[in-house]
């Protein structure tokens, strides 16, 4: 009976400490509301700055602080933007400036990958092209378009080479630095088991340069768009470009704004798009 009641305590602590550590099923749900609510902190941040934005704007409009003539208010552009969207005109536009940056910065993506990959493979590659590529990236592209006016004409294809000219630049800067940051036990890992050159490049330099890779993309989506509208304002029949220069010259401010908004927002979605890759695929290289 005494060795019982000696074993007893033991028991309990033994299975005390053998067994799991309870939790509070209260706690962990004030925890995980907690969380979710700090993963939304961002985004909820970035809305109350663009309703601050647009508040002051419309204050300014409606006391005359600004010129609506010339700056419009939020309203109107909402009002404009519904007129817009019933006549559906801005629909073609948008499927023109579309389809022709979706063309020009695919292949933007695809080659500027190929390229930074190549050179930043090769020491002599690097050497050789470092000047041409910072010249390219440094001179703005709008002074060739004459040039590529007379060679292309002013169709499709000149606006996509401007997009493809536009976005490559920034991606081939990045996956070469990526590739040149690739880790050395890499290098040699793969030397030492004999590794193909073409395999080595989809199978170590590619994962490894992923987010150097992701973070020019983000930047070669921001300039094609900004070289599809500059190459709409000069030599477009159509598309967004053209769209926002037709209401200009007719003095409709609030219809223009309509549709530059209507490209933020486009823009804005591209961006997060990338953003979710970046989450998605390389997530192991993003620091809390």
């Amino acid at each position: 009976m005494n060795d019982t009641v000696m074993k007893n305590p033991a028991d309990r602590t033994a299975s005390r400490e053998g067994s799991p550590p309870q939790r509070n099923p209260e706690r962990t749900s004030v925890l995980t509301w907690w969380d979710r609510l700090r993963g939304l902190q961002s985004p909820l941040l970035n809305l109350a700055g663009i309703a601050i934005l647009l508040a002051v704007w419309q204050i300014c409009s409606a006391t005359h602080m600004v010129d609506p003539a010339f700056a419009s208010s939020p309203w109107k552009i909402l009002v404009a933007g519904r007129k817009l969207y019933s006549q559906g005109a801005i629909y073609t536009a948008l499927g023109q400036t579309g389809k022709e940056f979706g063309i020009g910065e695919l292949i933007s993506i695809v080659a500027g990958t190929i390229i930074g990959l190549v050179i930043g493979a090769s020491r002599v590659l690097y050497d050789m092209t470092r000047g041409i590529v910072d010249v390219l990236y440094s001179v703005p592209h709008v002074l060739f378009l004459p040039v590529i006016i007379f060679w292309f004409g002013i169709g499709s294809t000149s606006r996509i080479i401007i997009v493809i000219w536009s976005g490559i630049l920034p991606l081939v800067i990045n996956t070469i630095a990526g590739s040149r940051a690739l880790n050395a036990d890499y290098r040699r890992v793969s030397t030492a088991f004999c590794t193909p050159r073409f395999k080595r490049f989809y199978k170590v330099a590619l994962p490894a340069s992923l987010p150097f890779i992701l973070s020019g993309v983000r930047l070669s989506v921001g300039r094609g768009l900004i070289g599809i509208i500059v190459a709409e304002f000069f030599m477009g029949s159509g598309g967004v470009g053209f769209f926002v220069q037709f209401h200009m010259s007719q003095l409709d401010t609030s219809g223009a704004m309509a549709v530059i908004v209507t490209l933020c927002v486009v823009a804005l979605l591209l961006n997060s798009l990338v953003a979710w890759c970046e989450k998605r695929f390389a997530n192991w290289s993003i620091s809390d």
